[in-house]
């Protein structure tokens, strides 16, 4: 009669001591393989065999918060876009300043010719600083989640100058823009500065 483990029921070779698919030991029914129970202590998750009699971790829960994943995607996405969106806004005022078919609104109203002036300018620091953090993020650099804050700090900042700007050469100016670059300060700070993934990831 063909020996079973006592932990998986499968087949045991003729002599064997220990389990060359779950890594269990052959003579101890009662209880899980000392190697499973340390990687279970470790919060490394059950273990299975590499194929040596030596058991490994099969999914490792400390692990996984590492690497570019969860919410993080959802910023690799936003980098991605930003720099796109930036060159967009600096090619839109750049045609604004310099195409014929505005010379007349900017001769007729200097005040205007200097608030696309510097939405240009800030737009041109704005993808600058995208391209700088995307090579960050993707090295996985330490000083990324820090830049990252004081890149959407400083986005508010220059997007609310705009828009008290704008407003005194237009008062029906919409709120859009200032209440998108507010949400997105409110609601990823935090995240940078308490997120365990983020923590996790950014070490290099």
């Amino acid at each position: 009669m063909t020996d079973r483990c006592s932990h998986c029921a499968s087949a045991l070779e003729d002599g064997a001591l220990v389990c060359s698919y779950c890594g269990g030991e052959a003579g101890s029914p009662g209880g899980a393989p000392q190697q499973e129970c340390d990687s279970l202590e470790d919060g490394k998750g059950p273990a299975e065999s590499n194929g040596t009699g030596l058991a490994v971790p099969m999914f490792a829960t400390g692990n996984d918060l590492e690497g570019i994943g969860g919410w993080l995607i959802l910023v690799a996405v936003g980098l991605g876009i930003g720099p796109l969106v930036s060159l967009s806004g600096v090619i839109r005022n750049l045609l604004m300043l310099y195409g014929a078919k505005y010379q007349n609104v900017l001769a007729a109203r200097p005040g205007i010719a200097g608030l696309v002036l510097y939405e240009a300018v800030t737009n041109s620091i704005f993808l600058v600083a995208l391209v700088a953090l995307n090579i960050l993020f993707y090295k996985k650099k330490r000083s990324f989640p820090s830049l990252m804050i004081t890149f959407l700090a400083s986005q508010l900042a220059f997007v609310l100058i705009d828009h008290l700007a704008a407003r005194a050469l237009q008062p029906s100016t919409g709120l859009a823009g200032v209440f998108r670059s507010l949400a997105g300060a409110v609601i990823w700070i935090p995240y940078y500065l308490r997120s365990e993934r983020v923590k996790a990831t950014f070490i290099h």
